[in-house]
């Protein structure tokens, strides 16, 4: 899409930028193509962020998320839950129709966040909700 153009904009706004596909999509590798997994695509961002930080040029206090769409309402929850992010880009979020339920003592957020950091994410996404009721590829 132009997310190469997004990127150069930021860099040559001064940013250090880490541009990468989600798997299966795009140039990385993975099958089968074009599947869309909201949670393991939310942990990319984080396999990104641990790579990223590991570069010496990077500063890990000065982290930022950018995302565009779906992507960006997955940057938000990486957001919520990663304490090393310190800002979040959500261009045009896609988050739904519906707005989430209340959550007065925190279990829907703890239980959104012990799932993204400790279940099996793959097909997990087809497990709960079943098929796309559409071919996304």
């Amino acid at each position: 899409m132009v997310a190469d153009k997004y990127t150069e904009q930021f860099y040559d706004a001064g940013f250090a930028v880490l541009m990468y596909d989600h798997r299966n999509f795009g140039m990385s590798g993975g099958e089968p193509r074009q599947q869309i997994n909201t949670w393991v695509q939310a942990r990319g961002y984080r396999d990104a962020i641990n790579f990223a930080t590991t570069l010496p040029e990077i500063d890990p206090a000065r982290i930022a998320l950018w995302g565009d769409s779906l992507s960006a309402a997955q940057v938000g929850v990486v957001g919520a839950i990663d304490e090393r992010v310190k800002a979040i880009i959500a261009q045009v979020p896609a988050y739904g129709a519906d707005l989430p339920p209340m959550d007065e003592d925190g279990a829907l957020f703890t239980t959104v966040q012990e799932t993204f950091l400790h279940t099996d994410l793959d097909g997990l996404r087809e497990k709960i909700m079943g098929p796309l009721p559409y071919d996304h590829r």
